[in-house]
């Protein structure tokens, strides 16, 4: 990296770094993900949109 890329980034995320910094880490809610498998393929449950059995991305 080299400053200029750590002062863009800076001034991009600087104002939610301050923010996790006060709160601390424990503000964070944890990413819960299910994950089953069925016929040959692994599924996410409780997703919106999950990509499972003959499932692509369009």
């Amino acid at each position: 990296y080299t400053a200029e890329n750590a002062r863009i980034a800076a001034s991009h995320y600087g104002a939610q770094l301050f923010d996790l910094a006060k709160n601390g880490f424990d503000s964070i809610p944890d990413l819960v993900l299910s994950i089953s498998y069925q016929n040959g393929s692994l599924q996410d449950i409780g997703q919106k949109v999950n990509y499972g059995v003959k499932k692509t991305i369009d």
